[in-house]
């Protein structure tokens, strides 16, 4: 995931909802391209710290306490939902929920973010889409973020794991940079993409990925 699909992480930053496995690994992989995580929730709160939380500490903790890991962690606790009215990331990363990402949310964001990159399945409602495109807060494809397992499926089978990993990567990044030339948006860009491709072997394709 690029920052902002503008460029690397140095000095940006990332709000994750959910801290399992994915968002361990998003935190890991942001912080070692130089980019904080701003902000942290799971089932159990969100804790913030604009000038980026510990997150070896933070797996540490997880590894001992699971979703308590917030709590144990010695900042300030909020409700799960703080996460997407804190200032000081540049993205969001909504993890868990489908239609997290309401008219509601995304109408709370602060000003400086930028992007929604969604690690979990089917984040938007169609409301809440809407403002993020009135709001130019790009909205990423969630059926393109995690596309990374089918594409390495796809690997030839003499690729190495980093190979795998830079060709998902790569792959990611020129389906999201082609949606983007969609004056509707990314997302809605993706949506008219895939349904292109599905009107090739089938008759109507499924209506865009919104919860209700």
């Amino acid at each position: 995931m690029r920052a902002g699909l503008g460029g690397g992480w140095e000095g940006r930053s990332v709000a994750i909802e959910g801290f399992g496995k994915v968002g361990g690994g998003v935190a890991t992989e942001v912080t070692s391209r130089g980019g904080r995580v701003a902000a942290v929730s799971t089932l159990a709160g969100c804790i913030a710290d604009p000038s980026g939380l510990d997150v070896g500490r933070l797996l540490a903790l997880r590894r001992d306490h699971g979703d308590q890991c917030v709590v144990h962690y010695g900042l300030p606790v909020g409700p799960p939902g703080r996460l997407f009215s804190t200032a000081g990331a540049d993205v969001i990363v909504p993890g868990t929920r489908p239609g997290v990402i309401s008219q509601q949310v995304a109408e709370m964001l602060p000003p400086g973010v930028r992007v929604v990159a969604p690690a979990a399945n089917v984040p938007y409602t169609r409301q809440g889409a809407e403002v993020l495109h009135r709001r130019g807060i790009l909205a990423l494809p969630d059926f393109v973020c995690n596309a990374g397992a089918v594409i390495g499926y796809r690997s030839a089978p003499q690729a190495t794991p980093g190979q795998v990993l830079a060709d998902a990567s790569n792959r990611i990044t020129e389906l999201i940079l082609d949606a983007l030339s969609d004056p509707a948006g990314p997302l809605a860009g993706a949506c008219q993409r895939a349904a292109r491709f599905l009107r090739s072997w089938r008759d109507d394709p499924p209506a865009p990925p919104f919860a209700p």
